[in-house]
């Protein structure tokens, strides 16, 4: 009865207009999703997030096996730095790293984590990118 009556909205929208929220909008009543779920005044759980992660996680990791032949022979930790930066940047923002797509690619770790530290993703994103810069040049976890 409540998917008849709310219907069910798969972006989020204005639920006083109808209309999809796109950066700039102003919005007039609540940001709702779903089936009639108003962001602003419930959110959404733990497990609901962990969910909404894990999908997009898995189209991530889907992407990355379409787009570049060698990330099936990557250990784990260098696949989650790929995954990390795709989540991140998107495919087309990955793709902007051409020396450190060949890097990878031809296993250079020390000159993967050398051209992940010379760009203005790491300006903008210090801490993560020098983070995922060791694991990528390492193959171990960091902290």
């Amino acid at each position: 009865m409540l998917r008849r009556d709310e219907s069910t909205v798969l972006h989020v929208y204005d639920d006083a207009t109808g209309l999809p929220i796109k950066p700039g909008t102003t919005v007039v009543g609540h940001p709702t999703i779903g089936t009639g779920r108003a962001l602003d005044t419930h959110g959404i759980s733990t497990g609901e997030a962990n969910y909404l992660l894990m999908s997009d996680m898995c189209e991530v990791e889907q992407l990355a096996e379409k787009a570049f032949s060698w990330y099936p022979f990557l250990k784990d930790e260098r696949k989650a730095v790929i995954l990390s930066m795709l989540f991140q940047l998107g495919l087309e923002g990955v793709n902007g790293f051409h020396e450190f797509l060949l890097a990878v690619e031809h296993q250079n770790w020390s000159r993967a984590a050398a051209e992940m530290k010379d760009s203005l993703w790491a300006k903008q994103t210090t801490a993560r990118a020098n983070r995922l810069a060791e694991q990528m040049e390492t193959g171990v976890y960091q902290p």
